[in-house]
């Protein structure tokens, strides 16, 4: 009899739970802001298209990569406004991101806008076996020097020990990564990375861990380089156009 008794107290616990969830409602556009030279902010709407209220916090942090790796760190050199809302059923919230201490270099300055749906304390207390998931944005922010920024071929380098992709930027504007196939010197696509690989900051360095099948090394890669209406050149001397255009370029061992 004692041998059954866990099976039959998991009934119970499943019978006395009414366990929910629920959907992710607030949505945010766009999902990348950049701002020209001389532009002191820049917009974008939260909307919130369920039926419940909606509670978000909406904070500003710099974006740098160090050691090819991205770090956040807080900023006063951008702000959000406003810094906390509630948004009604059906309704959307304007948000500014606004420069309080411009930079004075050429260089691309790169942030991340932080927006946290906030628990609801009241629907938390009338449900409180139910399961809320809470939804974090982090939207890219390019801020534009004052006189525009040059390009600079990216570098991409393969470490052996380490199996990562490592691209480096000497230019002044960034780099957007995706699609990325990965071939043997025999041509055969031994690894890839759909969608989004990630960005490369100005004057900064990225790493992309890379998983491959078998044992033979990468040699070259193509991948589509995106940078929104410009162009950009590889370390191959290849143009890529922002449109999508996929290139390939030889890897340097590392």
């Amino acid at each position: 009899m004692l041998r059954h008794l866990p099976y039959c107290f998991t009934l119970w616990l499943l019978a006395g739970l009414s366990v929910s969830a629920s959907a992710a409602t607030l949505q945010v556009a766009p999902v990348l802001l950049t701002l020209k030279p001389g532009e002191q902010a820049a917009a974008l709407y939260l909307s919130n298209t369920g039926r419940e209220p909606i509670q978000a916090q909406v904070r500003v942090a710099s974006w740098t990569q160090v050691n090819g790796k991205d770090t956040l760190t807080p900023t006063t050199d951008v702000a959000s406004s406003p810094a906390m809302t509630r948004i009604a059923p059906g309704n959307r919230q304007l948000v500014r991101v606004v420069i309080l201490n411009p930079h004075t270099d050429n260089r691309q300055h790169s942030y991340r806008l932080l927006i946290d749906e906030l628990p609801d304390l009241q629907a938390s207390h009338a449900e409180e076996n139910a399961v809320h998931f809470l939804l974090r944005y982090s939207i890219p922010v390019f801020i534009a020097g004052e006189e525009g920024a040059n390009r600079e071929p990216l570098t991409c380098a393969w470490d052996a020990r380490r199996r990562v992709l490592s691209f480096a930027n000497p230019g002044q504007q960034y780099a957007r990564l995706s699609d990325i196939a990965i071939l043997s010197a025999s041509g055969t696509q031994i690894a890839d990375i759909r969608g989004l690989a990630g960005y490369v900051l100005a004057g900064s360095r990225v790493d992309i861990p890379v998983k491959y099948r078998g044992n033979t090394p990468p040699a070259t890669l193509n991948l589509h380089l995106n940078s929104h209406n410009d162009d950009c050149v590889l370390s191959s001397g290849i143009s890529v156009s922002a449109t999508g255009m996929s290139s390939s370029a030889s890897l340097r061992r590392g």
